[in-house]
C-alpha cells in the first residue's frame, strides 16, 4: 500500500526555523517529502561521515534498496555481550539522489530463542536523513546500542531494511528475505544461557524382534505393542486447541516407529501428491534432528489421506545466504527411501454431515535415511525432535499443537525442540 503525501514539521537536528526562513521546506504539501537544510555545525558533523573512498567492511552485505541506496556492509566495535554497549557501523552508498525520507530498521534476532531487539534509527544520529543524500556519496552510519540484558547466548542475525510509514523499500541482493529485508552476518552473542530445563523429554524404547514382527502398517494402532508404550502429549498452543493428541515412539535395529492418535470431530484433507503443501490443511508433522541444533534435520508430514511430505534441511531456513522460501524449496526434492506410512480415519473423510472421532497415523522410518545416522542409536543416545499438529475446523480457524510449544515464532527452531532419549533394555 502506497503512502499518501503528507506535510511534516520536523524538530530536533532538522533545522525547521532556518528552512522556513529560506523557503526550503515544502509549502502547501507540494511534495510528499520535506526539503531540509542543516546548520554549519551540523554539516561539519555530517562531513565526517561522508567517505571519500569505498570501505572494506568486515561483514560485506551488498543489498540494494529501491535501486537508489546500497548497503555496502557492516563493522562492529566492541564485544557482543548481553547488557553491554556495542557500536554497529553501517556503510551506505547513494546510487542516485534520494527523494524518500527512509528510516532504517534493524531486526536483531536471536537464533537460540524467540527474542528480537529492534535497532531502528535514522542515519548518522538523525542528522543526515536520506533526502539529503546525493548520488555517489558513501555514508558511514555509526550506531551505539546496549544489547538487552536478557539477550540469549548463541548466534544472532541482523535483518536490515528501509521503511517509511507502512511501506518497506524493495530490496535486491544475494541474501534477502521474502518480506524485503537483507540478511546480515551470523554473529555470536555472549548472552544468557538458553534454559532447556523446561523442554520435554521422552524415552524411546527398543522393541524386541517379536514385537516388531507383529506390526501391521494400517494406521489403526491396534497392535499390542502400542498399548505397552507410554504416550507423549501434543499440547495446544492456546486453550482453545482442546483435542486429545498423543504420540508413541519405539525403535529396533532398522526402523523408528511412530504412532499418532489425533482426536478430531471433522477430519478433512484434499491435497494429493508427494510434497504437497500439507501444512495448509490438517496435518501431523514430525521434525527429527539427530545431530542437534547445528546439524541437518528431517521434516516429515502426513495427512489424513496418507499424503506424505518429506524434506531435508541442512540448517534452519532463512538463516544463511538464501531466503526462507528458497531454503524450503531446496529441501523439498529430498525423498526418504523406504519410508512407510498409513492413515486411518475413525469416521468419515471430508463429510461435514457426519461427526468423526479421530484420525491416526502409523509410520516406519528407516534409521539409515536420517542425517548422520548409520543404524540403531546406542542406549542413552539423545536426539532433538518436535511433533506438531494443525487442526482446521473451518476456513477461518486454525489450531496448532506441539510437543514443545516453545518454537512459536518458527517451528524450525531446533534449539527449542524436545529431546528423545533412546533406551535399550534388552541387555538388562
Amino acid at each position: 500500500m502506497a503512502s499518501k503525501p503528507r506535510c511534516f514539521r520536523h524538530s530536533g537536528p532538522w533545522l525547521v526555523s532556518l528552512a522556513l526562513a529560506t523557503g526550503t521546506l515544502c509549502t502547501a504539501c507540494q511534495s510528499s517529502e520535506p526539503r531540509v537544510v542543516l546548520t554549519q555545525e551540523q554539516w561539519s558533523q555530517v562531513r565526517e561521515h561522508i567517505l571519500e573512498e569505498a570501505p572494506t567492511p568486515k561483514y560485506p552485505i551488498g543489498a540494494t534498496y529501491d535501486d537508489t541506496i546500497e548497503l555496502i556492509g557492516l563493522d562492529i566495535d566492541g564485544e557482543l555481550k548481553a547488557g553491554q554497549e556495542v557500536t554497529f557501523t553501517w556503510y551506505w552508498r547513494a546510487l542516485q539522489d534520494v527523494e524518500r525520507d527512509w528510516k532504517i530498521f534493524v531486526h536483531f534476532d536471536s537464533q537460540s530463542q524467540p527474542l528480537r531487539q529492534n535497532l531502528d534509527h535514522y542515519p548518522v544520529g538523525d542528522l543526515f536523513r536520506t533526502p539529503l543524500w546525493k548520488e555517489g556519496q558513501i555514508i558511514r552510519d555509526q550506531q551505539t546500542v546496549k544489547l538487552r540484558e536478557d539477550f540469549p547466548r548463541g548466534e544472532a542475525l541482523p535483518y536490515i531494511g528501509l521503511f517509511r510509514d507502512d511501506v518497506r523499500a524493495e530490496v535486491q541482493g544475494k541474501s534477502i528475505t521474502d518480506d524485503r529485508r537483507a540478511i546480515g552476518p551470523r554473529l555470536n552473542i555472549d548472552g544468557v544461557p538458553v534454559d532447556t530445563s523446561t523442554l520435554p523429554r521422552y524415552e524411546v524404547h527398543k522393541l524386541r524382534n517379536e514385537q516388531s514382527e507383529t506390526l501391521t502398517l494400517d494406521g489403526k494402532l491396534n497392535e499390542a505393542l502400542w498399548s505397552e508404550l507410554k504416550a507423549l502429549t501434543i499440547e495446544g498452543f492456546n486453550s482453545r486447541a482442546a483435542y486429545e493428541s498423543t504420540v508413541k515412539l519405539a525403535y529396533d535395529d532398522t526402523y523408528l516407529y511412530v504412532g499418532a492418535y489425533l482426536q478430531d470431530e471433522h477430519v478433512w484433507a484434499t491435497l494429493s501428491g508427494r510434497d504437497a503443501s500439507l501444512w495448509t490443511e490438517e496435518v501431523f508433522e514430525f521434525f527429527i534432528a539427530p545431530g542437534g541444533p547445528d546439524a541437518a534435520y528431517v521434516e516429515l508430514q502426513f495427512s489424513p489421506r496418507n499424503v506424505v511430505f518429506d524434506a531435508l534441511f541442512p540448517h534452519r531456513p532463512g538463516t544463511r545466504s538464501k531466503s526462507r522460501n528458497q531454503d524450503i524449496a531446496a529441501a523439498k526434492p529430498f525423498t526418504m527411501q523406504g519410508l512407510e506410512s498409513a492413515a486411518h480415519v475413525e469416521g468419515s473423510l471430508n463429510d461435514e454431515g457426519q461427526k468423526d472421532s479421530f484420525w491416526s497415523v502409523e509410520v516406519r522410518i528407516p534409521l539409515k535415511e536420517l542425517p548422520g545416522v548409520d543404524g540403531a542409536p546406542p542406549s542413552g543416545t539423545t536426539w532433538r525432535a518436535n511433533l506438531y499438529r494443525f487442526d482446521r475446523p473451518s476456513d477461518d480457524k486454525t489450531f496448532a499443537y506441539g510437543w514443545s510449544t516453545r518454537p512459536r515464532r518458527d517451528f524450525h527452531d531446533v534449539n527449542l525442540f524436545g529431546t528423545l532419549v533412546f533406551v535399550d533394555q534388552s541387555n538388562d
